[in-house]
């Protein structure tokens, strides 16, 4: 099944993240002046595993362009429950890394159908604890044709070459060397079947109202802010609107599309 050999990520190489945030969905502390937390990207780019396990800087990238989330696509090869996480070790045929979905004391388990084996699509964020690598889950779906995991390798190749593309683009009209921006690379592999939180329950009330609204868009390019300030006019501030987009993309739920005003749900 897995006959294509890994890529080679140009760039420094990669690893990961933000080590103070890799204990808990949520993440700890961390951030610079005054103790605010530094905004991360909110792209999702689909990777092989060796990508990953090899990249030695602090904040994931590839081709020097900072990742937010991964998509990958692997095998289960072990799987292992406890109170609060489960722990999938999956591997692709480029290597294995360990992925850890955080299950919320009393609640039910969305993902206890995933076992050894399986194919899977993961949507995650890279983490590093104790210089090993893993992923922290936001979605993990059973995969059952074998076309959508040969489509994951043709989705890596073009997301380096949409990567090249925008990044000369960004050096053409400046002048200059520039990064990615982080809404110029949408998300990829996401799905409305079977997603591993389909609660719905993501915040306070008012988190959960802009949730909603950007979940129900059906629109490519999703939702943006100046729809959700007229829909939700009297209801919830700009600035509280801005609180709640800011969350649900850190945690992964929604992502910025054609610029960083429209925004769209992982799972729409």
């Amino acid at each position: 099944m897995w006959d294509q050999g890994g890529d080679d990520y140009s760039g420094t190489g990669g690893g990961f993240m933000d080590s103070t945030n890799s204990q808990t969905p949520g993440g700890g502390g961390g951030g610079g002046a005054g103790g605010k937390k530094p905004m991360r990207a909110q792209n999702v780019i689909p990777v092989h595993i060796n990508a990953i396990l090899e990249y030695t800087g602090e904040t994931f990238r590839i081709m020097d362009s900072e990742v937010g989330m991964v998509t990958l696509v692997a095998q289960v090869k072990e799987v292992k429950t406890e109170a609060t996480k489960n722990v999938y070790t999956v591997e692709d045929n480029t290597g294995s890394i360990d992925a850890m979905l955080w299950v919320d004391e009393g609640q039910e388990n969305a993902a206890s159908h995933i076992s050894e084996n399986m194919y899977v699509r993961i949507v995650g964020s890279v983490r590093s604890k104790e210089d090993k690598k893993h992923v922290m889950v936001y979605r993990i779906l059973h995969l059952e044709d074998e076309e959508e995991i040969a489509a994951h390798e043709l989705e890596v190749v073009y997301a380096k070459l949409k990567i090249k593309q925008l990044q000369d683009k960004e050096t053409s009209a400046i002048g200059g060397d520039s990064g990615l921006s982080n809404s110029m690379m949408t998300g990829y592999g996401a799905s409305s079947n079977n997603t591993s939180n389909a609660g719905g329950n993501y915040g306070n009330a008012k988190q959960n109202m802009v949730y909603k609204m950007v979940s129900a868009c059906p629109r490519e390019e999703g939702l943006s802010k100046e729809e959700l300030s007229k829909e939700l006019n009297g209801k919830v501030g700009k600035a509280e609107i801005q609180s709640a987009l800011d969350f649900l993309s850190s945690e992964g739920h929604i992502y910025s599309t054609i610029d960083e005003d429209h925004y769209k749900a992982m799972d729409a």
